[in-house]
């Protein structure tokens, strides 16, 4: 079994064992331990877990639209993504309830014609689509109290801001974005579950660089005659030769609400994938992904999935090529995305209802 499928499945077998019941605002319940650690080296592979089919175009699309800054589940609606539409349909059908104008046939009101007229209808999207201030705001447009009267108010892109220090202040300890808004938690569709989350840049040495350059082209080093590869002028020759970076990048993220069945599989894919475009338009070299979560929890309607998940072996992990030209964290668009290889066993979902309020 692959590394990130063993770790997995261990956080499984941990939270059953050693989880606590306890309620929750979904009526659900859940078992539930407090604080969890996962480590996902990503020269191994890329932690897309092969035990279930993860919806990978929901995967990107969400994350592109975080980086966006978008709020508005008109592009994900676009895109045929459905996971944030809970809400702003909540919301409609509340206010439908008993205001019948809103629809030309009130009494055909469900999700797909609502997402269908989030598409159509520009103006219904722009009232009724938009999640508040969400992950994308806070990422791109935190705001902050001016010091002049005439601007109030600041706006602050912690992304920006940490490409930048990745950049020209590597060794900093503030290369921090935060999801976490106190003042704005109470305007938000849902509040932030993974709230937090950290880079950690070093300088490899030259045999840590020349591992990568081994691990990106194997074969092709395989077919070069023999040499004598410790020669320090030989490996610098190819490692400039190939671009091979400098430093290495690392990302941790801190999750307080954490969906063991839904939910992580899809924040550690997401942020693996978050580290790698990082990595790529700061020019440094995806390292380690780590993920910790606070309240780890499965839901009580999940737990026999979840068993019979554990029972499978996997596959070997997929790799995702980005596509080089792209050097804008800005400039990311999904067919900037592959994912290579992906396999997973057996090629289907495994279903588990998602809840609204976490």
């Amino acid at each position: 079994m692959n590394n990130a499928d063993k770790q997995y499945k261990e956080l499984i077998e941990y939270v059953l064992e050693n989880g606590r019941t306890k309620g929750d605002r979904t009526g659900t319940g859940t078992i539930s331990v407090f604080d969890y650690t996962m480590r996902f080296d990503l020269d191994e592979g890329f932690p897309l877990i092969t035990t279930k089919k993860v919806h990978w175009p929901s995967v990107v699309h969400e994350l592109i639209w975080f980086l966006k800054g978008d709020t508005n589940i008109k592009y994900l609606c676009e895109n045929g993504v459905s996971i944030w539409n809970d809400w702003p349909y909540k919301k409609f059908k509340n206010r439908s309830a008993y205001d019948k104008s809103l629809w030309e046939a009130p009494d055909v009101i469900n999700m797909k014609t609502f997402a269908e007229r989030i598409v159509k209808d520009k103006a219904f999207a722009k009232e009724w689509g938009d999640c508040g201030p969400i992950y994308g705001k806070q990422w791109r447009e935190w705001k902050s109290p001016g010091t002049m009267v005439s601007n109030p108010w600041r706006k602050i892109d912690q992304i920006a801001n940490v490409i930048d220090q990745i950049k020209n202040n590597p060794d900093s300890r503030r290369i921090i974005v935060s999801a976490w808004n106190v003042g704005k938690i109470q305007d938000m569709a849902l509040p932030p579950c993974h709230a937090f989350f950290q880079f950690y840049t070093y300088e490899m040495t030259l045999d840590e660089r020349w591992q990568v350059l081994i691990n990106r082209a194997p074969t092709l080093f395989k077919s070069l005659p023999a040499m004598d590869t410790d020669t320090e002028k030989l490996k610098k020759y190819f490692l400039k030769k190939f671009h091979i970076p400098t430093r290495a990048l690392s990302l941790k993220l801190t999750q307080r609400s954490c969906d063991v069945g839904l939910g992580v599989p899809f924040n550690v894919a997401s942020y693996a994938l978050l580290l790698q475009m990082v990595a790529q338009v700061t020019e440094t070299h995806p390292n380690e992904f780590v993920w910790n979560g606070s309240d780890v929890h499965i839901y009580t309607n999940h737990v026999d999935q979840l068993k019979e998940q554990c029972t499978r072996k996997g596959h070997d992990l997929p790799k995702v090529r980005l596509n080089y030209d792209v050097m804008d964290i800005d400039d990311f668009t999904y067919d900037h995305v592959d994912l290579l290889k992906y396999e997973s066993d057996p090629n289907k979902f495994i279903a588990g209802p998602m809840k609204v309020s976490v």
